[in-house]
């Protein structure tokens, strides 16, 4: 919302982990999508099913939605912590992933994400970041 009201031509894209589409599907359709599972490592948007409010308060605001694959998430931990020194949590890392998926629809353009938190286990940290 502060976005769109300070700088109303900037284009806002949602990101949305392939094994947990429903939000996606959902904006898209106009009508709330139900998924009996969810399966992705990004837990904190991992959505089976939308709040209506949710996909109301997203129309006008977000212009586009994009899904992205788990080995994404984990590449774009991976290389936000090499380069960084962050540990981001899988959805935390996926506008990155986004990015890394769609480098052509990006190019020559001002580009900013959310990198936030630090939500992982000592195994998820050996597992996709070690």
């Amino acid at each position: 919302t502060v976005i769109r009201n300070y700088l109303p031509s900037t284009k806002l894209i949602a990101v949305q982990a392939m094994g947990a589409p429903a939000m996606t599907e959902s904006f898209r359709s106009g009508t709330i999508v139900n998924h009996e599972e969810v399966k992705t490592i990004a837990d904190g948007i991992a959505v089976r099913l939308p709040i209506p409010e949710s996909i109301e308060d997203m129309q006008g605001l977000v212009d586009d939605m994009i899904l992205v694959q788990e080995s994404s998430i984990i590449k774009s931990m991976q290389l936000i912590h090499q380069h960084a020194g962050i540990v981001c949590e899988p959805s935390g890392a996926v506008g990155l992933a986004a990015l890394l998926e769609h480098t052509g629809d990006f190019k020559k353009k001002k580009i900013a994400t959310v990198l936030c938190g630090g939500n992982l286990t000592a195994s998820q940290v050996k597992d996709w970041l070690i």
